[in-house]
C-alpha cells in the first residue's frame, strides 16, 4: 500500500475540520491597518458594535471616545443649536421686533458673516496654544460665549430698537459656532492624515449627525415660530451649546498637547526626508510569501526610521515653544513664520467682515454698494497673494457661485 503524503497522513479530506475566519480579531500582532488601542478593548467587550455601519470603521481608527465626541458636537452644536438660531432669525426680527423687509435682509446677512471670520481663528489657534492645547480650550470658550450671546439675544426687549443689537448678537453666536466647526474639522483632518484608511467613515459619521440635527431643528423651528415663542428655541440652543462644552472639558476628542503635536510634526519631517533615502525591503518566509502586509511594512519602516532619527539627534526630538503668561499661552513661532501670509489673509477677511457688519447696520444703499465692491476686490487679490494658486482659484469660484446664486429660503434647502 502506497503511503500517504506527509501533509495528509493520518487524516482524510472529508474528516478535516473546517476553519472559520473570525470577523474581526483584535489580538493579532500584525493588523491589516491601524486599530486604536481603546477600540481594541471596546470591541473585545462589545464585538457586535463592529458590525454597525460607519460607526465600526470610525471607532476602529480613532477610538470610541473621539467618535462619540464628534457625534455630540455635530448633532448638538453644529446641527440643532446652529440651525435653531438660523431658522428663528426671521421670526425674531420680523415677528418679534417688527423690522421692515429691507432692513431684515441686511440684518439677516450678519449670520453668514460669522462663518466668514472663522479662518482667522484657525490660524490664531495653530500659532498660539491656550493652556497647552491649540484647539480644546478655544472650542470650550466658544461654546460658553456663544451660549451667552444666544441667551442675550432671547432676552432683548421686544421693540424695534433691539433689532441692531440682535443682529450683532446673531453674528457673535454664529462666529462662536463657526470656531467650533473649523477647529473640529482641523482636529479630525489631522487624524485622517495619520490614519487615512478609516477617514471616509469618520467624515460620513460626522455628516450623519449634522444632517440629523438639521432635521430635528426644522421640526422645532416651525411650531415655535407659529406659536409666537421663538425665544424658547433660542434658549434650547443655549442649553445644547453648553452641553457641548462638556466634550472639550473632558477632552473626549483626545487632543494631545501642543508640544506633543509639534514634536510629531518634527518627527514626520525627518521621516519624509529619510524615506526617500532608505528604501525598505520586507521580510519573506521560506516559501517566498510576503510576511507582512503593506500597513505592517509601513509600521516597521516608521519604527526603524524613528530609531535612526533618535540616534542621530542623541534622543527623541523635542519641540520647545515660546511660553508666555506663566505658561497660559505657547507661541509656535515656526508655524507662524511658515504660514504668515495665510495669517494676514485671515486678518484681511476679519477686517472685511467687520466693515460689512458696520455698513449693513448703518450705511445707505450707495455706501453699502461701494463697500461691497471694495471688499470683493481686496479679498480676491488677497486670495491670489496668500493662498496656493489652486486653492485661490477654488476660492474665487466659490465667491462667484455665491454671488450669482439666487436662493429662496424654505424647507427644500434642507434636502
Amino acid at each position: 500500500m502506497k503511503p500517504l503524503p506527509p501533509d495528509d497522513a493520518g487524516s482524510g479530506s472529508d474528516d478535516k475540520p473546517e476553519r472559520r475566519t473570525p470577523i474581526f480579531t483584535v489580538s493579532e500582532e500584525v493588523q491589516e491597518h491601524f486599530v486604536h488601542p481603546d477600540d481594541r478593548r471596546f470591541f473585545d467587550r462589545h464585538p457586535w458594535t463592529r458590525r454597525i455601519p460607519i460607526f465600526g470603521p470610525s471607532c476602529e481608527g480613532y477610538g470610541p471616545k473621539c467618535v462619540a465626541g464628534l457625534r455630540v458636537v455635530h448633532l448638538l452644536c453644529k446641527g440643532i443649536a446652529d440651525d435653531l438660531v438660523h431658522g428663528l432669525v426671521y421670526a425674531m426680527l420680523v415677528n418679534r421686533y417688527h423690522v421692515a423687509g429691507d432692513k431684515y435682509q441686511r440684518l439677516a446677512t450678519l449670520y453668514s458673516l460669522g462663518w466668514s471670520a472663522k479662518p482667522f481663528t484657525a490660524m490664531l489657534c495653530d500659532s498660539l496654544a491656550l493652556l497647552c492645547h491649540t484647539k480644546r480650550w478655544y472650542m470650550a470658550i466658544s461654546c460658553v460665549v456663544g451660549a451667552m450671546r444666544v441667551l442675550a439675544f432671547a432676552l432683548l426687549p421686544v421693540e424695534e430698537a433691539s433689532a441692531n443689537t440682535a443682529a450683532v448678537l446673531i453674528f457673535l453666536t454664529s462666529y462662536c459656532k463657526a470656531n467650533v466647526d473649523i477647529l473640529s474639522n482641523g482636529f479630525y483632518s489631522r487624524l485622517m492624515i495619520k490614519y487615512p484608511h478609516q477617514g471616509p467613515a469618520l467624515v460620513s459619521w460626522a455628516w450623519w449627525f449634522l444632517l440629523l440635527g438639521g432635521i430635528i431643528s426644522s421640526a422645532l423651528t416651525g411650531p415655535l415660530a407659529d406659536a409666537g415663542i421663538p425665544q424658547v428655541g433660542l434658549c434650547i440652543s443655549m442649553v445644547l451649546q453648553l452641553i457641548t462644552c462638556v466634550v472639550f472639558i473632558f477632552n473626549l476628542y483626545g487632543e494631545k498637547t501642543n508640544r506633543e503635536e509639534r514634536t510629531e510634526d518634527l518627527m514626520n519631517m525627518h521621516l519624509r526626508s529619510l524615506k526617500d533615502k532608505e528604501p525598505f525591503v520586507p521580510d519573506t518566509t521560506n516559501d517566498g510569501d510576503v510576511k507582512m502586509n503593506r500597513s505592517g511594512n509601513e509600521m516597521v519602516l516608521h519604527e526603524s526610521l524613528q530609531g535612526i532619527i533618535e540616534e542621530e539627534m542623541e534622543g527623541p526630538p523635542t519641540y520647545e515653544p515660546v511660553v508666555s503668561c506663566c505658561g497660559i499661552f505657547e507661541f509656535n513661532k515656526d508655524v507662524f513664520m511658515e504660514n504668515w501670509r495665510m495669517f494676514l489673509h485671515g486678518v484681511i477677511m476679519t477686517c472685511s467682515v467687520v466693515a460689512m457688519i458696520v455698513c449693513n447696520i448703518f450705511a445707505d444703499k450707495l455706501g453699502l454698494l461701494m463697500v461691497c465692491i471694495g471688499v470683493s476686490v481686496v479679498r480676491c487679490g488677497a486670495s491670489f497673494w496668500a493662498l496656493p494658486m489652486a486653492i485661490a482659484k477654488v476660492n474665487i469660484f466659490g465667491y462667484l457661485q455665491t454671488l450669482t446664486f439666487i436662493r429662496l429660503p424654505g424647507a427644500l434647502n434642507t434636502f
